[in-house]
């Protein structure tokens, strides 16, 4: 049951989270996603250091394109083709990673030469507009850092598929109104970018909207809020006016006037969200915020800070106004109220502001030392945002701790200095290890132990416990194995894992004599001939293989390629539990 750690079987957690993601479709090979992908095979092999065979990509496996790549590849068909071509996703996956690309000053973009040929034209643009002569007032040195700053905007415009027209405009505007910062770089972008899609009509008004803005990163990204949100994009080309206009009306509220820069740029948020923009928002809003003015300075400013990062989300809003005012967190330390709501703004998301206002009910989290609260703390929001995996499976895992009714509850256990253990389930009590997630008020780092031990060993041990599972060595204990593994995949994955997938990562191991499962496996396998006759069926459900006693040691090693299904059908369904209901 203990969960440990293999260096054959550790993947690569180190890429960056906020680089972009696509999956593998049927048949290809790696060099077919990189020029699906429009990146370099070396890049994506750097990038994917996981992959063992270029020319056997598993189905529906994720491959991380390298972020300096994405910022001039990645294209909205992508995002469609592994069915998450949302909004979200987009800017998630795609837009934030490729915007940090292009306007770090680590970026491998190249700056463009004023009136050079377009290296890609997928803009249409021959050249770069001269939209940014000397200004009067300025240095020589000014006057050439605008231009600098504009020509990353070009190109990086120009990769995104922005017309020339708008591109234009929007540089006019930008060289207009100094100083061009990265800031306003990044949200022109990403409004420019939201609105491409639109008809050139709803594209003019964006525009205009864009101008009246001066460019203010606050206003901008709240626009682009708007823009981005589907009864936006619905609307008629009259409503999209009459929001627009109404929008940038009620933004002169003098309401807004004696707030702070991030207090107005919550206001903002809100106003853009759930179209049309209403002044009782603004209302609401300021009344949001002001439940927080009894706060310490430090956590008032988390708490805005999370506000403003939810970027006017209602929902969260709400749960967040009400978590500061449940008495389990009024009574709580003044360093325990900084960490819970350090993570509601690490995660501002109204299903993490939820949870851990659950978690604070909980009396065995009313029991556990600071250092502790900010691990529970940390990967409760880490659980309730993740959405790349099973949902239903995760949320019902995380029930079986915050549920009102539940026993059971999470330890943090000191194990010996090295171990390579997760965590380990003692009836009702969760056992894992505290070295794996560090204390502090930080989001949890997206490494291979956070990672192992949020989305492998908490669903994984909670399956053994809500099916009874009991080490022995039988087959059944093998298969117990096997549906815990099954669970954690599709809670990290959200899907069913394929039969290489099953062999590599949990089948082959359990049989591999370096593993700590192998002398049960081995001696069920041995010593009890219809122990063994199980084991047999079941990989040849795996294989597709014919399996007895002399050959199974090869079979377990066989190439996948040599199945039937070459191993890419999904895996056998384990009895029992599967979802952590």
């Amino acid at each position: 049951m203990k969960i440990g750690s293999s260096a054959d079987l550790a993947p690569d957690w180190e890429g960056s989270p906020e680089s972009g993601v696509t999956q593998a479709q049927a048949g290809e090979k790696l060099s077919e996603v990189a020029s699906r992908l429009g990146v370099s095979t070396e890049a994506l092999q750097e990038a994917n250091p996981q992959i063992g065979d270029p020319d056997k990509l598993i189905p529906g496996s994720e491959i991380r394109i390298p972020a300096a790549e994405v910022s001039g590849s990645f294209r909205s068909e992508d995002a469609q083709s592994t069915g998450k071509a949302s909004s979200s996703y987009m800017e998630r996956n795609f837009e934030a990673s490729m915007m940090k690309s292009m306007l770090s000053n680590s970026s491998a973009l190249n700056f463009m030469p004023p009136n050079s040929p377009s290296p890609t034209g997928s803009g249409g643009i021959a050249q770069m507009p001269p939209v940014a002569p000397g200004v009067e007032g300025y240095s020589d040195k000014e006057n050439e850092d605008v231009k600098a700053a504009l020509h990353k905007v070009y190109n990086a415009a120009e990769k995104l598929g922005i017309s020339h027209d708008d591109l234009v405009s929007m540089l006019h505007t930008l060289a207009g109104n100094r100083p061009v910062t990265p800031e306003k770089m990044t949200s022109a972008l990403r409004l420019f970018f939201m609105a491409k899609d639109l008809s050139p009509a709803d594209r003019k008004l964006v525009d205009e909207a864009f101008k009246k803005s001066h460019a203010d990163p606050d206003y901008v990204n709240a626009l682009k809020k708007l823009v981005a949100d589907p009864k936006f994009t619905n609307a008629s080309t009259q409503t999209k006016k009459d929001w627009l206009d109404k929008f940038g009306n009620l933004a002169q509220n003098p309401q807004l006037k004696g707030l702070s820069d991030t207090q107005r740029s919550i206001v903002l948020g809100a106003l853009a969200s759930d179209p049309p923009p209403s002044a009782d928002k603004i209302s609401s809003t300021i009344d949001v915020i002001n439940a927080g003015k009894d706060l310490a300075p430090g956590d008032r400013k988390l708490y805005e800070d999370g506000l403003k990062a939810a970027e006017g989300d209602p929902a969260y809003a709400a749960n967040l106004k009400k978590l500061i005012a449940d008495p389990k967190f009024t009574h709580l330390k003044p360093a325990e109220k900084t960490a819970v709501l350090s993570q509601t703004k690490n995660y501002p998301d109204a299903r993490a502001v939820a949870n851990i206002d659950r978690l604070l009910q909980k009396g065995w989290f009313q029991a556990e030392s600071l250092d502790n609260k900010q691990r529970s703390l940390k990967m409760v929001g880490k659980l309730s945002t993740y959405d790349a995996g099973d949902r239903g499976i995760i949320d019902n895992t995380l029930d079986k701790f915050l549920d009102p009714s539940s026993h059971r509850k999470i330890e943090w256990k000191q194990y010996p200095k090295n171990s390579t253990i997760f965590g380990e389930a003692d009836g009702n009590t969760l056992e894992l290890n505290r070295d794996k997630i560090p204390a502090d008020n930080n989001k949890l780092p997206e490494d291979y132990n956070t990672k192992e031990m949020t989305l492998g060993t908490v669903p994984h041990e909670v399956n053994h416990n809500l099916n009874g599972d009991k080490v022995s060595e039988t087959f059944k204990y093998f298969q117990a194995e096997y549906r815990a593994w099954f669970v954690s995949f599709k809670a990290e994955h959200g899907r069913a894992p394929t039969n290489q997938e099953a062999m590599e990562q949990n089948v082959g191991w359990q049989l591999n004599p370096k593993s700590w499962y192998w002398p049960n496996a081995l001696k069920a396998a041995m010593k009890n001939p219809k122990e063994a006759e199980q084991f047999y069926r079941f990989l040849e459900s795996v294989t597709g293989q014919t399996v007895n006693a002399k050959n199974w040691r090869d079979v377990v090693k066989s190439d996948p390629a040599t199945w039937p299904d070459k191993g890419q059908s999904p895996a056998p369904v384990p009895p029992g539990n599967v979802d952590n209901h």
